[in-house]
């Protein structure tokens, strides 16, 4: 990743601050296994299921039923059940995804000559990315949307109040979605593309709600890039966007052990520019 930041203009000096901060989190975590991670290793071990995890609260989320549903009211179910326990997995997991990716729209945002940025957040969830983007710059200048299709996420979101934008339901494999073309500066979508490899055209719908020179910043999971590729080929070859950003793949969830089933799943960033006189479909 480090390799990939002269593209950035690394002013002013809190956003590097922020950003080493950031990057560092996961190889801090990385470095030792405390007792509670060890309980929950532990536990993990010793249920039924493949893949369930005992989080050192307590909360048991078992990721090897509806969380792999390619049917959206069993995932809406999964997420509306969990929704409560949510961060409280993610933290215990080690799931620093969203700060990373703040952290990189943040520096690419620096760089834009727009007074007023347009953000929509698929796949926003409890509005992770929100938190995470507040910790790098001041909001004021940012005007958040975002979807999901978890109701009970989205209640987690609104009460949060980063998205100044507003908040809707919206099934993302069922297109179009409920925005005008050309509407956004960015568009985000983080921790969401092992839900949607059965529709990988969510990359022209990145593309059409995107403003031309704004950018489409998206976070794939190793187990899953492989369903989206060909459409980032197509809209590239096709003059639609081109990309400015691929991260190193890193670990997804820094605090699972390696012999866990998602102990071993990474992840990379993946930026792209609409081009100023792209042919998307609007």
């Amino acid at each position: 990743l480090h390799d990939a930041l002269p593209i950035f203009s690394l002013e002013p000096f809190y956003l590097k601050v922020n950003l080493v901060q950031v990057l560092g989190h996961q190889r801090a975590e990385m470095a030792s296994e405390t007792p509670a991670l060890k309980r929950a290793r532990v536990g993990s071990e010793e249920k039924d299921s493949p893949d369930a995890f005992v989080c050192p609260t307590g909360v048991e989320a078992d990721y090897g039923k509806a969380f792999y549903s390619k049917n959206s009211e069993d995932l809406k179910r999964f997420y509306d059940e969990s929704a409560k326990a949510y961060d409280n997995v993610s933290s215990d997991r080690g799931w620093a995804v969203p700060d990373h990716v703040a952290a990189l729209v943040a520096l690419q945002a620096f760089n834009s000559d727009s007074p007023k940025i347009a953000l929509l957040d698929t796949g926003c969830g409890p509005g992770s990315f929100g938190e995470s983007l507040q910790k790098v710059v001041k909001l004021d200048r940012f005007c958040l949307s975002g979807c999901d299709l978890s109701p009970e996420l989205l209640k987690t979101a609104s009460e949060r109040q980063k998205y100044r934008g507003g908040l809707q339901e919206v099934d993302m494999s069922v297109m179009p979605w409920p925005y005008e073309s050309e509407s956004f500066d960015f568009v985000t979508w983080v921790g969401c593309s092992k839900h949607l490899t059965h529709a990988p055209d969510i990359y022209r719908e990145f593309a059409r709600v995107t403003k031309p020179g704004g950018h489409i910043v998206t976070q794939v999971r190793s187990d899953s890039i492989d369903s989206y590729e060909g459409t980032m080929k197509q809209l590239q070859d096709e003059g639609v966007v081109s990309m400015v950003l691929k991260t190193a793949w890193l670990k997804v969830y820094s605090c699972l052990p390696d012999d866990h089933p998602q102990g071993q799943v990474q992840y990379t960033i993946i930026i792209f520019k609409k081009l100023e006189n792209s042919n998307a479909k609007k």
